[in-house]
């Protein structure tokens, strides 16, 4: 009888620690650590995505590749907007399992928080 040596491949698992690394009006900066697993082969790229505070459907934002010690700038955000992220690593096989933000960050200035235009009438402000 023949001996067969099998050797399965798959997606790569979720990638670990993603956080925050910098905020302002316009952008903000993410970082996470490798996976766990490749899948069994070598890492193309991740796959980062974005979505609105209060919405549910995610967008790509953009790719990072793996030699960008995986780290990516979301950029043309909109001040005051609060935005989650999520990353996944990709290989030959597919995109793998998602490491998601828990909590949203604001796109917002280093320099103070951000304030919306409000009206004032008399002594009451009006948002």
């Amino acid at each position: 009888m023949d001996e067969w040596d099998a050797f399965v491949v798959d997606v790569p698992s979720e990638p670990l620690n993603l956080s925050v690394t910098s905020v302002s009006e316009k952008s903000i900066g993410l970082r996470w650590n490798e996976p766990e697993s490749d899948g069994g082969c070598d890492l193309i790229q991740y796959v980062v995505e974005v979505r609105e505070g209060n919405r549910r459907t995610w967008q790509r934002a953009g790719v990072s590749s793996v030699a960008d010690e995986r780290q990516y700038t979301a950029l043309a955000l909109t001040a005051g907007q609060q935005y989650v992220f999520r990353v996944a690593a990709e290989n030959r096989v597919g995109v793998g399992d998602w490491a998601e933000m828990t909590q949203s960050v604001t796109a917002k200035s280093a320099h103070g928080t951000f304030v919306e235009f409000a009206t004032f009438t008399g002594a009451k402000l009006k948002s």
